[in-house]
C-alpha cells in the first residue's frame, strides 16, 4: 500500500514539474518538483522492500536511484 501511494505521489510531482516547464518555462518549480518526485520514488522503492524511512538524508542512495539524481544536476 505504501509503495503504491509513494509511487503515485512521485508520478504526480513529475506531472507538476512538466506542467511548470511546459506552460511557464519555470525552471525552479520544475526542478523542485522533479526533486520531490525523486525523493517520493525513493520512499516507494524502500517501502516495497519493507523499509520505512524517517530521516531522508541519504534516501536516494539507499534506494539505489542515484543515477536519476545525477540527471537533475
Amino acid at each position: 500500500m505504501a509503495r503504491r501511494r509513494w509511487h503515485a505521489d512521485a508520478v504526480a510531482s513529475l506531472g507538476y514539474a512538466a506542467a511548470a516547464l511546459r506552460s511557464r518555462s519555470d525552471l525552479a518549480i520544475g526542478l523542485a518538483n522533479a526533486t520531490r518526485a525523486l525523493i517520493e520514488q525513493s520512499h516507494a522503492v524502500l517501502a516495497g522492500d519493507g523499509q520505512w524511512v524517517l530521516n531522508e538524508k541519504g534516501i536516494i542512495a539507499q534506494a539505489g536511484v542515484s543515477s536519476h539524481a545525477e540527471l537533475l544536476v
